[in-house]
């Protein structure tokens, strides 16, 4: 008779920052009626993953479902996996990260469950060869890929475990099957899953399949709870695998114990293949789609989709930079953290039983904070919406700078204090200039336009500047095609699954030609409007987006001057010098900007120049425009007050933003009366529920029209403030 073991691995999740009512519907339309379902099957076994911070949610608000596990787990029917407690992507965070997060995994594992985990969930499954070595120091004896890794070096056999090492250190490797992945629980029949059991089981009773995936996947992706629970498809699951004789279940350790491994393997880089195919630039996706699709339909080729990768996980950071400056400021901060930890390392002591140095219990507190910020779902994107969701990335920041701002109190006795340094912060081999000082940390890149790239508020931990670029995305062409089944049974997977959450979405696709950030210098061609800009459909005078700027540091006793320059054409022979002066002084939550902009021609011109600011706030009923006190008292009002709003301000001298969801307050002042436009920027982007329109911030651009004689100057300051309100 066939036999064969069906491994079940299920991962559950949700992202640092998601809003609490996202966690309590995935609690009862997933997690809680899964485990009820398992309650009622005992002789299905499995193994089971929860992320840190689904855990501590679960300790806070239903830890009835601690319970309920811990009984699953004494009964022998479930074992815990364990993995990075924040669910990072390993291979993008330092290693002494790595296994402080596993230890700190499994160790609650122990206090919660009473179980030490053997197996650790990797999370989205990417994979590079180094991660064997430090996962096998901290204790992981194995974990689980998908079988597409085996694939592409060649492996057929997937009825068992692999063996791999790095410099001699070994690590078990399971592969997962991507078949079962898109047949559980989205097979019309159940029947489906148990005839795909039976083509792949042989007399051999040592061979086994595993299908891991994503918890939510069992009711809170769109329509599973119906398909799921409602239409009872996991409970005729589970009831017909305890009726099937030649199907066993087990978890992933009793297959270790009891069986040796396959082989010894050494797997490529690489992740699920969905995920790779979107970390490929869009235009890679559409040729890659055409030719899966090519092979795929002509049986002549069919075996060859096997060896055709997609992308490669780190390139998330080049196709987003906006990922990669979450990503590059994490590394920053951690080196801070591990620095300023091992320095203060022989200052515990204590006297009549008190500690005097509380320097490590800071140094654990800012850990936890800069773990939390490695959280994986904000700095990448896919089906999910990730990267484009404004509330995960203002998580990553809150709680890197958090762990900034600790350690800075312990580095720093007097609030009086100034920093500069020139470093390659974003590794694309320019130096970008870092300025701090007790309240703010205002980043500057001067070989990209000398531009404003990231403003942290300490007091109130927020990067004003986590704005998202509006980019041409592969799935863009689908929207105005988009399904509308609404039968689960009908579709293979949730990348399967296309659906609009609102009409007319192709209208908003407009595509930025440079990132979103602050101290952007335009020069306007004189027929501009600002629909035209707001679009970024515009015809531009001079080249100084995005180019190199001169820069030099001037530093005072308490204050930091950034000059930063760049000359050229707006017109034919036209040449325009711009220089934009930065100072910063100590303790001061303001700074101040001066433009000079002098016309280095025999001709006059007449110019149009202005300053774009770009916010990331979160948006809403809380957040709004405000005119300053000065302005209101001679009567002037604003058109529109939200941040959502698109409109111009004549004969402006100062604007102010409040949010009083961060509980922050920005106020921005001209020297000379502007022309203020200010819009949002909406992207278009995909999620688990339909494509979307997402709010990412808004943009200030104040502007001027003036007239510049031969050799003659122009010049404006604008202040920027930032303060807390609550």
């Amino acid at each position: 008779m066939k036999q064969i073991t069906l491994m079940l691995a299920i991962h559950n999740h949700q992202p640092v920052g998601n809003f609490d009512h996202v966690f309590e519907e995935a609690y009862q339309k997933a997690y809680l009626p899964f485990i009820k379902i398992l309650e009622k099957h005992p002789k299905i076994k499995m193994s089971l993953h929860y992320s840190g911070c689904l855990l501590n949610w679960f300790l806070e608000r239903h830890p009835e479902i601690i319970s309920k596990v811990k009984k699953l787990i004494g009964q022998g029917q479930v074992e815990i996996l364990t993995g990075g407690f924040y669910e990072p992507i390993l291979p993008s965070i330092p290693d002494r990260d790595k296994i402080g997060q596993i230890e700190k995994m499994t160790e609650t594992i122990k206090n919660y469950f009473g179980t030490v985990p053997k197996g650790m969930w990797l999370a989205e499954r990417v994979w590079e060869p180094q991660l064997a070595k430090p996962l096998g120091e901290v204790g992981v004896e194995w974990t689980l890929v998908d079988d597409s890794h085996f694939k592409w070096v060649g492996i057929k056999d997937m009825s068992g475990y692999y063996i791999t090492e790095e410099e001699g250190v070994t690590l078990k490797i399971f592969p997962i099957s991507q078949k079962l992945r898109y047949l559980i629980p989205f097979a019309s029949k159940v029947e489906e899953v148990v005839e795909y059991l039976e083509s792949v089981a042989d007399e051999n009773t040592g061979k086994m399949i595993l299908m891991g995936d994503d918890g939510e996947k069992f009711g809170l992706w769109p329509d599973t709870y119906d398909w799921v629970y409602e239409k009872g498809w996991l409970d005729n699951f589970f009831t017909t695998l305890e009726k099937t004789d030649w199907i066993k279940t087990a978890t992933l350790s009793d297959w270790t114990a009891k069986n040796n491994p396959l082989g010894r393997v050494y797997l490529p880089c690489a992740a699920y293949a969905e995920l790779m195919e979107w970390a490929l630039p869009a235009d890679s996706i559409i040729e890659y789609e055409k030719i899966m699709h090519e092979l795929e339909k002509n049986k002549k080729y069919q075996g060859w989709t096997q060896f055709i990768k997609g992308g490669f996980w780190r390139n998330f950071l080049t196709k987003y930079p906006e990922a990669n400056n979450m990503q590059k400021k994490m590394l920053y901060v951690s080196n801070k953290v591990a620095q300023t930890a091992q320095a203060s390392e022989v200052l515990l002591y204590t006297e009549e039983d008190k500690f005097i140095d509380n320097r490590p219990a800071n140094i654990g507190r800012a850990r936890e904070e800069l773990w939390q910020g490695q959280c994986n779902c904000a700095y990448w994107h896919g089906i999910f919406g990730g990267l484009y969701l404004p509330h995960l990335r203002n998580a990553i920041y809150q709680h890197l700078i958090s762990a900034e701002t600790t350690v800075e109190n312990i580095l720093h006795d007097n609030p009086n204090w100034l920093e500069v340094e020139a470093i390659d912060f974003d590794k694309d081999g320019e130096k970008e200039i870092l300025i701090s000082n007790q309240p703010l940390n205002l980043y500057f890149a001067p070989a990209s336009g000398g531009v404003l790239f990231e403003c942290d508020y300490k007091p109130k931990p927020c990067n004003i500047i986590n704005t998202l670029h509006r980019k041409q995305e592969a799935y863009h062409q689908k929207i105005k095609h988009a399904g509308k089944s609404k039968d689960p049974s009908s579709t293979k997977s949730i990348h399967d699954i296309i659906r609009t959450k609102q009409q007319n979405l192709d209208e908003h696709l407009n595509y930025d030609s440079y990132r979103r950030v602050s101290l952007i210098d335009h020069f306007l061609d004189k027929d501009v409007t600002l629909s035209d800009f707001s679009k970024c459909n515009y015809k531009k005078a001079g080249n100084f987006i995005d180019q190199p700027y001169k820069h030099r540091i001037r530093r005072g006793k308490d204050e930091i001057i950034l000059d930063l320059a760049r000359s050229d054409n707006i017109l034919e022979n036209m040449p325009i010098v711009l220089t934009k002066s930065i100072r910063v002084t100590a303790r001061n939550h303001e700074f101040e900007i001066s433009y000079e902009i002098k016309n280095d021609s025999e001709q006059n011109a007449l110019i149009w120049f202005g300053v774009e600011f770009n916010l990331g706030l979160i948006g809403g009923n809380q957040c709004f425009y405000f005119l300053p006190e000065e302005a209101r008292l001679v009567g002037k009002e604003l058109k529109d007050n939200k941040l959502d709003a698109t409109a111009e301000d004549i004969n402006c001298s100062g604007i102010g933003i409040r949010d009083e969801i961060y509980g922050i307050e920005i106020d921005v002042k001209f020297s000379h009366p502007c022309n203020l436009w200010r819009f949002p920027i909406h992207t278009v982007s995909s999620s688990e529920a339909g494509f979307e329109l997402g709010y990412q911030g808004s943009v200030l651009f104040p502007n001027w029209k003036f007239e510049l004689s031969s050799y003659d100057s122009w010049n404006v300051k604008i202040k920027k403030a930032v303060k807390s309100i609550i």
